[in-house]
């Protein structure tokens, strides 16, 4: 693995390490014991957040424990609610744009990894999302882009993260569908989606 892509997963790691280690016991995998490294990340994630919290890392995922802390508003979130706004977060790429207003933020933010999309960074709230998705999928023919939930989604109560793994059905014009996969973070504020980062990758995951 490159220096950067080191990198990257470590941060990702220490900024959801619950759902990432969920997915992980999921598919059998086990993170690299990181000997004698310790990362502390202090950064407020955004100032609407209120509660102090504090997790660590404990064994067998290292020796020098990965430290995160974060500001989080204090939230009565369940995990049947976090896979209802993944599903509500999915119909609105599906088309249901009046959803928006109602499951995201007024503040809403997302991130995407793609090149070309360095536009999105600068969106906020719902509106801004909304006239986004919209004009995406005006680009693909009948019967056009087809969204859907793959799994069950990780949902960390403590942290107020939502993990999900999805697929879309992209049409052509000869009507020939390629199926591809993704992978979204939800970050919650309260009963609704404050920030997303989302992956979308060049086929569908393997089973």
């Amino acid at each position: 693995m490159c220096r950067r892509s080191s990198a990257a997963l470590l941060w990702l790691v220490a900024r959801f390490p619950a759902p990432l280690r969920a997915l992980s016991n999921r598919s059998g995998l086990r993170p690299t014991r990181l000997a004698d490294r310790s990362v502390n990340t202090d950064r407020t994630v955004s100032p609407r957040r209120e509660r102090l919290l504090s997790v660590q890392l404990n064994e067998p995922y290292a020796k020098g424990a990965i430290r995160m802390t974060t500001h989080l508003q204090a939230t009565d979130l369940t995990r049947d609610h976090g896979i209802h706004l993944v599903e509500q977060w999915t119909a609105i790429w599906n088309g249901d744009l009046a959803l928006t207003p109602q499951i995201l933020t007024p503040d809403f933010r997302i991130h995407f990894a793609g090149v070309g999309t360095e536009a999105a960074d600068a969106f906020r709230g719902p509106a801004a999302i909304a006239s986004f998705i919209g004009e995406f999928r005006d680009r693909y023919p009948a019967p056009g882009l087809r969204y859907a939930v793959d799994g069950v989604p990780v949902v960390d109560l403590g942290s107020a993260t939502v993990v999900a793994r999805w697929t879309v059905d992209v049409p052509d014009t000869t009507g020939a569908v390629t199926t591809k996969s993704g992978i979204d973070i939800l970050v919650l504020d309260g009963d609704r989606i404050a920030e997303v980062w989302s992956v979308t990758g060049a086929r569908r995951f393997a089973p």
